[in-house]
């Protein structure tokens, strides 16, 4: 969601970043959290995106 959607502030969503962006941050919380796990709230607004790209 983008922000000012319920209340999300630009630090809080990756609506205006990439793919590459967000499993870059995965991949750091992984290395201090090992058990997280990882939902995509939005993947069909993600693969839109990724579409638009190419």
């Amino acid at each position: 969601m983008p922000a000012g959607t319920h209340g999300l502030a630009e630090r809080n969503t990756y609506a205006n970043t990439d793919r590459e962006h967000v499993e870059s941050s995965k991949r750091r919380l992984q290395e201090s959290y090992p058990d997280i796990r990882f939902a995509y709230h939005s993947l069909e607004a993600l693969k839109k995106q990724e579409r638009s790209i190419q």
